[in-house]
């Protein structure tokens, strides 16, 4: 079981009531078989939450999907950048999870499974495509800490991806491609891997490039 290396963060109720764009994984390829789904939320500057449900639609199962890197497979893992914990203290916190996680007949879930002891709790529910729930952390020098996070399927757009893959777009609209050619890049776009995205803006002289990839800081990943 992986755990966090800092505190869980509170935040507000609002928070997963935002009108944001939560989006997830792709349902085959990267994220498994062809009934394999992964789901994705992310408030910029706040959370990035990703779980993946494993062919049968019954376990959330390991998935390299949700790890930022693409190397270490979970099948839940929530990261808060920003927030403050009930008496106004800054708080954040890492939580990822590498094993098989049952889901109910309900679409109820629990993290970690029933039974094992930890002072992480994670509640969440899937319906129609979509997720929510409530991370927690108990026992923290200042009172227990937790989130509400939201995600539901479609591609993985995180923060970087999302720059360079705008990037394409306005490069896309701005040199008037022919309707095929536009097609085929706004597919590329709608996908949001940054990799892509950065590997097809490099084909269009016309357009400025994005700076080149930096290397991953090995410090921002996961505890293990």
């Amino acid at each position: 079981v992986s755990m966090p290396r800092t505190e869980l963060c509170f935040l507000p109720a609002v928070v997963a009531c935002l009108g944001v764009a939560l989006v997830g994984c792709l349902n085959e390829g990267r994220s498994g078989g062809p009934n394999a789904v992964a789901l994705y939320g992310r408030v910029q500057g706040t959370y990035e939450v990703c779980l993946h449900l494993g062919d049968d639609l019954t376990t959330l199962t390991p998935s390299v999907v949700c790890d930022r890197d693409g190397a270490i497979p979970y099948s839940f893992n929530i990261e808060v950048q920003a927030g403050s914990d009930p008496e106004g203290a800054p708080c954040s916190f890492e939580l990822a999870y590498d094993g098989p996680i049952e889901v109910a007949d309900d679409g109820t879930f629990e993290v970690p499974p029933p039974g094992e002891d930890s002072e992480f709790l994670v509640l969440g529910t899937i319906e129609s495509g979509a997720a929510d729930g409530l991370a927690k952390r108990t026992g923290t020098a200042n009172g227990d800490c937790e989130v509400l996070w939201a995600a539901s399927a479609g591609p993985v757009c995180r923060e970087d991806d999302e720059a360079v893959c705008t990037q394409l777009l306005d490069c896309c609209e701005s040199i008037f491609l022919v309707p095929p050619f536009l097609q085929q890049c706004l597919r590329v776009v709608d996908e949001c891997d940054g990799a892509t995205c950065r590997q097809v803006l490099s084909g269009y002289s016309q357009c400025p490039q994005p700076p080149d990839a930096g290397v991953p800081d090995a410090s921002s990943g996961l505890a293990q």
